[in-house]
């Protein structure tokens, strides 16, 4: 508990009130005393004490390393769009859509082509519909026609229709109503 008193010192009452001092402060003290003693020719100068080496810095903290990121194997290429065969034997395609679509061609009269792409967007109710229309005539036969309908959402095939028609007034007739339909419901033509 007290440092030991070397030879030839004397205890005081000061000393027992003295509390321990703490470690690093003792040995600096008795290697102080023990030069002091030595210069009086008390007791033998002793070697050097080591001298107390500094606490190493703090370290810094150290920052997340980002995570190692595997190195990219050459992407093999996206498959490509779809290719879709158009038919076009006149002045409109045949739809993509069509069943046999290459045994047809659209209707055409003098300058009129029985061909109706129609649009409806109403933003605020997030409608954005198409409505196609077509006059199909058979390539082997004149007198073989079909009224062909697609709608569905703009982007998406959605869904189609083919009505036969026994001849080209019945084809017009059919055509005729469902396009007055749709206009009157609020669908535009587009070309």
């Amino acid at each position: 508990n007290m440092p030991a008193k070397k030879a030839g010192q004397k205890r005081t009452k000061a000393d027992s009130k003295k509390k321990p001092a703490p470690a690093p402060k003792k040995a600096a003290k008795t290697v102080k005393a023990a030069v002091k003693a030595a210069k009086k020719g008390k007791a033998p100068v002793p070697k050097a004490a080591p001298k107390k080496t500094p606490a190493p810095p703090a370290k810094k903290a150290k920052l997340a390393k980002p995570a190692k990121v595997p190195k990219t194997v050459a992407a093999t290429p996206a498959a490509p769009a779809k290719m879709v065969k158009e038919i076009k034997k006149g002045r409109a395609a045949v739809d993509k859509e069509v069943p046999n679509g290459s045994d047809y061609h659209v209707f055409e009269q003098g300058s009129k082509v029985w061909h109706a792409s129609l649009m409806w967007s109403d933003l605020k109710n997030n409608n954005n519909k198409y409505y196609i229309i077509q006059i199909l005539q058979s390539d082997s036969n004149s007198n073989n026609f079909k009224v062909f309908n697609r709608w569905g959402r703009v982007g998406y095939s959605g869904q189609h229709a083919l009505f036969p028609a026994g001849s080209a007034q019945q084809a017009q007739s059919i055509y005729q109503s469902k396009y007055k339909a749709k206009v009157g419901k609020g669908y535009t033509e587009i070309q």
